[in-house]
């Protein structure tokens, strides 16, 4: 018992011996009967439950027990988390020094085969391409074949027309035909209308053209412009009576001239 607790028990006895001057006198019986023992409701209470200083000091000592042992559980539940924690890191560390070699010759491995894949995708890549691209020229090529395509001299007003002829060279009629063409002067500069401002110029050829037969015609004063000397056809949109429709663009034309 510490000091401090020897202290408040002594006063408590001091309390206790205070409050039993404080009782009734009992008068005493006569010697023929034997004292009735009484007792005040205030004893009563004190004899029967523990005063306040008792309940204090049991509280007390049921906190520091419980504080401790606490303590003591976190301590065990700590030391077992960082002895597990070492085995792991040292387990991990024998892993790798031990499979270092292997796991450099699977990845070495895993990078052959993927050099690989990619090199065979690249390969069928550059084979569908190229079907593609000869599927394609094929197909241009037998669209239409421009037989001419030329400005005239400028008129009076600088006015230039555009003469377009072509053959149809698939095995569908057309029903339209629209072409798209600029003006180049003698150095190869596109120019552009003097008077509309614009510098592309798009003639349409009503059909029908029917296969292998030949379509065209003039499209006068397309351009206003004295240095406008030749043209140059951009592109060329299709439209054929089933309704299907068929573009040459303008790194295309070669194949059609």
């Amino acid at each position: 018992m510490t000091d401090e607790e020897k202290k408040e028990y002594e006063e408590f006895l001091e309390w206790k011996r205070v409050h039993k001057k404080d009782l009734p006198v009992i008068e005493e019986q006569s010697s023929e009967e034997p004292p009735i023992e009484t007792s005040t409701p205030a004893e009563e209470d004190s004899s029967q439950k523990p005063d306040k200083i008792t309940y204090v000091l049991a509280w007390a000592w049921v906190h520091r027990k419980v504080v401790i042992l606490t303590l003591v559980v976190l301590s065990i539940i700590l030391m077992i988390i960082i002895g597990s924690v070492k085995n792991a890191k040292k387990a991990k560390e024998e892993y790798e020094a031990n499979n270092f070699p292997a796991a450099l010759a699977r990845k070495a491995r895993e990078d052959s085969i993927a050099r690989v894949n990619d090199s065979l995708e690249r390969v069928e890549k550059q084979r569908l391409d190229s079907i593609l691209h000869e599927r394609r020229v094929k197909e241009v090529k037998h669209s239409i074949k421009i037989k001419s395509a030329y400005l005239s001299h400028p008129n009076s007003a600088g006015g230039v027309d555009a003469y377009f002829y072509y053959k149809n060279c698939s095995d569908k009629t057309i029903k339209y035909l629209i072409w798209e063409g600029m003006p180049i002067n003698a150095v190869g500069d596109p120019v552009s209308c003097e008077v509309r401002g614009n510098s592309i110029f798009h003639g349409k050829d009503t059909g029908p053209v029917k296969p292998n037969a030949s379509s065209g015609g003039v499209w006068g004063c397309a351009w206003y412009n004295w240095t406008a000397k030749k043209l140059d056809i951009i592109g060329v949109r299709i439209e054929y009576t089933d309704g299907s429709v068929f573009e040459v663009k303008e790194d295309e034309i070669p194949l059609i001239k």
